[in-house]
């Protein structure tokens, strides 16, 4: 049964990797705004790209059905215009540490915290032992952490002030180049995750390598922007960034912006269970793309 499950999605990978390399002529699959992972209950999710009509489901099921018509579950989404607003840039002033025990807890990432003893300099943080990231680096923290810890403390202050008659951002956006993982906290609240430990500490390493290649290049990562995420005035991020062990290299290099979407409904991510998982396709002309499907979870604000 498994097997004939694994055959049944072959046809559309299959279809979305020809297409990704322009071998295929038909309907692209929609891209979503959120990647599957953890979500706020009622957070908003918006169609980024699609061809025709993009059909949604949020049960999991398929939006087209056996009779190749739109399924009854299944609604029509438009696609946004999208205004990016850039809160944080690169290279911005920061300072950072290398902690050698665990006394500083989470104080740390308190805007008040007096971190005047910390390194000094501009983003992007990290070391490079031999060649890759040298020129990204803006506070070098090779004596402190090549051969010797895998966990670097940054925090990087900024400003933001609302632009009288707009609304609060639809959502937020995290820009980071990262050699290997990290968590993101902005004014304490913890806003990103990738490639940590369930239980982080001082001494934490990356579960997860991310290529050289790869960690050169800024990747983006939406998260709510719940009220009181986003200040009036004085912000500040603060990174947990971990390097994998018997590494020679590391890079954190973080910019936040923001995002409006304007002109089309979102797709409101709730339900009366643990999660919800979002299935679309494009029609055109009777021709349906391949399906996306993100699957949310809802999780409490940490």
């Amino acid at each position: 049964e498994e097997i004939k499950d694994f055959m049944a999605t072959r046809n559309e990978v299959l279809i979305r990797q020809l297409h990704s390399r322009g071998w295929y002529l038909g309907l692209p699959a929609p891209r979503l705004s959120r990647p599957s992972g953890e979500v706020a209950r009622g957070a908003d999710c918006h169609v980024l790209e699609g061809e025709g009509t993009v059909y949604v489901t949020l049960d999991g099921s398929d939006p087209r059905g056996d009779d190749g018509q739109p399924s009854d579950g299944a609604r029509a989404f438009g696609i946004p215009l999208i205004e990016r607003h850039s809160l944080l840039v690169s290279p911005s002033p920061a300072r950072a540490l290398v902690p050698q025990d665990a006394s500083l807890g989470r104080d740390w990432m308190a805007l008040a915290f007096d971190d005047r003893t910390w390194h000094a300099g501009q983003t992007g943080v990290g070391y490079e032992a031999k060649a890759g990231y040298e020129h990204l680096i803006g506070i070098d923290l090779r004596a402190w952490m090549h051969e010797k810890a895998t966990t670097a403390y940054i925090r990087v202050p900024f400003q933001w002030k609302p632009t009288e008659g707009l609304p609060v951002f639809d959502e937020l956006r995290l820009r980071m180049r990262f050699d290997d993982g990290f968590v993101a906290y902005l004014n304490g609240r913890q806003v990103v995750s990738v490639h940590a430990p369930s239980n982080l500490d001082w001494r934490s390493s990356a579960t997860a390598d991310h290529a050289d290649d790869e960690a050169v290049q800024f990747v983006e990562f939406p998260f709510d922007s719940r009220p009181g995420v986003l200040r009036n005035g004085d912000n500040l991020l603060a990174i947990h960034g971990m390097d994998g062990d018997a590494s020679s290299d590391f890079i954190i290099t973080p910019e936040l912006v923001g995002i409006r979407y304007r002109g089309a409904e979102p797709i409101k991510l709730e339900a009366s269970g643990e999660g919800v998982t979002v299935t679309a396709r494009c029609s055109r002309d009777g021709k349906w793309s391949p399906l996306t499907r993100s699957i949310f979870t809802f999780a409490e604000a940490k």
